[in-house]
């Protein structure tokens, strides 16, 4: 049974207030929700453990943040800011605070985003100690009380056995063979506080993909479906499943920020390619990797069904046709050209060490609107419901994939309708 409106409302609402981290109480509790639909093996990896050259980070769960102002003789305060209101409030990975300040001491601990003045702004310290509050600049500007005090309560320890990094692994295998078959991950994260598009639309999507497969009569590949804290996670999963990764995959899709803003279902789907792509690309070359080429060959002009020739078709072929009848077609995308820069988890599987034919899936990108990594990036602006049409998309493009490995038995648009 796949998932319909309500069911996905009623996940997202308990998904989306949650305070995730990198590492941490609330994440671990995201991974448990999901993992009732994916049936997530959480791989564990343990503060202080080295993986490649990184170290996997301390064990972080906010607590509670509060802010009060003080009257002249710190004998009166009011209640500014709580983070059981929203867990924005709080610096992510902040150091634990507590004590009274004058508004200038306050005053570099505090975060706002001048541009979006309604946005609290999204801030993370996972690497850097130092404790702080997010407001929005309405909320920054109205301080102006002598004193503050804070309470910044967070747990914050690498010696207990959960402290650590946690993946979720799944793999859904091939119909038929599959200790023979190839294998195709699907990759998101889940490591940001209360927002739809940059966070929590690429685990649902997941979700929904893998309903979607699960549900084919045949799979030709092992599909393995990956959830990790971002940049960290991935580094984690590589510095022990790389060689498996080389030997074995088929190719990989990393889903972000897959949802259209109200009253803007008409954005296209947009492919970021793989690093081997680009240093093709460089050199006035294709692409190694067969799904480069794919995405190259589909974007301009979309993929459509196959209509019936009216011949008579055999029970195979039959079988084939009515498959791909019941596929939504594929609208143009957007190709985006690798870049190490920005993006997701792509930039650790494509790095130069590895190299694997890893592309990223997104549809209003990252850093392409004012309200990213802000308190605005909720479902009023991004619609819940535009999720379904990236996952048919995109599921339609994965079997797509499957069967130009058989032979060509869809359209690929060419203009006449």
């Amino acid at each position: 049974m796949l998932m319909n409106l309500a069911e996905l409302t009623k996940l997202y609402q308990e998904l989306f207030p949650l305070c995730r981290s990198i590492t941490g109480d609330g994440y671990r509790h995201s991974l448990k929700l999901l993992s009732q639909y994916i049936p997530f093996e959480p791989l564990h990896y343990h503060s202080g453990q080295a993986v490649l050259d990184w170290t996997v980070p301390p064990d972080w769960s906010l607590v509670r943040a509060r802010l009060w102002a003080l009257d002249a003789t710190k004998e009166h305060e009011r209640l500014v800011l709580d983070s059981n209101d929203t867990a924005m409030y709080a610096l992510n990975f902040s150091e634990p605070f507590s004590g009274i300040l004058s508004r200038a001491e306050l005053e570099p601990h505090l975060y706002s985003y001048p541009a979006v003045p309604d946005a609290i702004p999204y801030v993370t310290s996972y690497y850097k100690p130092r404790w702080g509050l997010c407001l929005n600049q309405h909320q920054h500007e109205a301080l102006d009380a002598p004193f503050y005090r804070v309470e910044l309560d967070v747990i914050k320890s690498s010696e207990r056995p959960e402290d650590g990094v946690t993946v979720g692994e799944y793999v859904l295998p091939a119909t038929s063979k599959p200790e023979h078959a190839k294998t195709v991950l699907i990759s998101s994260y889940l490591c940001h506080s209360c927002m739809l598009n940059n966070e929590l639309s690429g685990p649902l999507v997941q979700l929904m993909l893998y309903e979607h497969l699960k549900a084919l009569p045949q799979r030709r590949y092992n599909y393995r479906f990956v959830l990790n804290p971002e940049t960290i996670g991935s580094i984690c999963y590589l510095s022990d499943h790389a060689q498996d990764l080389a030997a074995h995959l088929e190719y990989g899709l990393v889903l972000t920020c897959l949802a259209a803003q109200h009253g803007h279902d008409d954005q296209p789907l947009s492919l970021k390619l793989s690093r081997a792509d680009w240093v093709a690309q460089l050199k006035g070359a294709t692409s190694p990797y067969a799904i480069d080429r794919f995405l190259r060959t589909c974007a301009p002009l979309g993929i459509t069904p196959a209509a019936s020739s009216g011949l008579p078709l055999s029970p195979e072929a039959a079988q084939e046709h009515e498959r791909i009848s019941t596929l939504s077609a594929v609208r143009p995308f957007t190709l985006r050209t690798f870049s190490p820069n920005s993006g997701s988890d792509e930039r650790q599987y494509c790095s130069a060490q590895y190299n694997l034919p890893v592309v990223q899936a997104s549809r209003t990108v990252y850093g392409s609107y004012p309200e990213y990594h802000t308190s605005l990036d909720n479902e009023q602006l991004f619609s819940l419901e535009s999720l379904f049409l990236s996952t048919n998309e995109l599921f339609s493009l994965i079997v797509y994939y499957e069967l130009t490995q058989v032979k060509f038995i869809y359209a690929i648009n060419d203009g006449g309708g």
